[in-house]
C-alpha cells in the first residue's frame, strides 16, 4: 500500500503580547502644595492649579515596569490671614524616571483593575511670581477688616482709601525681589516622586490610570519663604513639596495586536 500523504497543517502566527509593549499616555491633574505658604482660598483651585502629563511606559517583567514622565502646570497658593498675606503662582516642569511595581506576581492571572506603587528620580524646574499690584499698578494693602485698599491702614489719609479687588495676575518675580538676600538662587532642583494608584485595563492596547504622586523636592524656595527669612518671612527647614493627582489614558502604539 502506498504511504499516506502527509496533511499540510497551517500554523497560525502567534499573537504578540501587548502587555509588554511600550505605551504612550496623556493625562491631566491637579497640584496640591505643601510649604510655608498655606492655601486657604480654593476658589481658583480647579482652574489655576492644573497640570498635564506625558508618559512613555513599559513592563519589563510581569510585576515591574518603568516609565518616563513629564509634567507641566502651575502651582497656585493664596494665603490670607491677619498679619500674613502671601500668594504665589509657580510654573512647574518636572521630568522623572520611575520604577513601578504592579502586584501582578501575587495573582494567578492578570486582572482588569491593578493597583500599583512606584518611586523614581526627577528634575524639577520652577518659576514663581506673586500678585502685588492691580492692573493700574496700584499695590494691594491688606487691612485687618479683611478688605484690600490702595493705602496702608496706618496711612495719614487712610480714611480716603479706596477698596480694591485682586486681579490674580501674578506679575512680580519673587526671586527678583531678593527680600532675604539670597540673590539669584537656583530655579531647579532634584526631586523624588512616590506614586500609587490604580490601572484600569480597557483592552490589550488601552489602559486608564488614576494616580497620585507625592514629590519630595530638594528646595525650599518655590514659595520664596525659607529659614533665611526673618519676621513674617521666617520659614522653616522643611522642603517645599507638592502632590499631583491625575487621570491618564495610555495606548500601545507598537503592538501588533488587532
Amino acid at each position: 500500500k502506498p504511504a499516506p500523504k502527509a496533511e499540510a497543517v497551517a500554523k497560525l502566527p502567534e499573537k504578540k503580547d501587548a502587555t509588554h509593549k511600550p505605551k504612550i499616555g496623556l493625562g491631566a491633574g491637579i497640584f496640591t502644595y505643601f510649604g510655608e505658604v498655606r492655601d486657604n482660598s480654593f476658589s481658583h483651585l480647579l482652574t489655576s492649579s492644573l497640570g498635564y502629563e506625558l508618559t512613555v511606559s513599559r513592563n519589563i517583567t510581569n510585576s515591574f515596569g518603568i516609565d518616563l514622565r513629564v509634567i507641566y502646570g502651575t502651582v497656585t497658593v493664596n494665603q490670607r490671614e491677619i498679619g500674613n498675606y502671601s500668594n504665589f503662582q509657580s510654573r512647574i516642569w518636572n521630568g522623572s524616571f520611575n520604577l513601578i511595581y504592579n502586584f501582578n506576581g501575587l495573582y494567578k492571572r492578570q486582572r482588569a483593575i491593578q493597583p500599583f506603587i512606584g518611586v523614581g528620580l526627577a528634575y524639577l524646574s520652577f518659576d514663581s511670581k506673586t500678585d502685588l499690584y492691580n492692573g493700574d499698578g496700584t499695590r494691594y494693602n491688606y487691612w485687618t477688616d479683611g478688605s484690600i485698599r490702595d493705602l496702608d491702614q496706618d496711612d495719614v489719609n487712610a480714611e480716603n482709601a479706596v477698596k480694591l479687588q485682586r486681579d490674580y495676575d501674578y506679575e512680580t518675580d519673587l526671586r527678583e525681589q531678593n527680600l532675604d538676600g539670597l540673590g539669584k538662587y537656583k530655579l531647579y532642583a532634584l526631586s523624588i516622586p512616590f506614586s500609587g494608584g490604580l490601572n484600569f485595563r480597557a483592552s490589550d492596547r488601552v489602559n486608564m490610570k488614576l494616580s497620585t504622586t507625592y514629590f519630595y523636592n530638594f528646595t525650599d524656595l518655590i514659595d520664596n519663604i525659607s529659614d533665611a527669612g526673618e519676621g513674617t518671612r521666617a520659614g522653616n527647614k522643611a522642603k517645599d513639596n507638592f502632590m499631583f493627582t491625575s487621570f491618564s489614558v495610555s495606548y500601545a502604539l507598537w503592538s501588533e495586536e488587532p
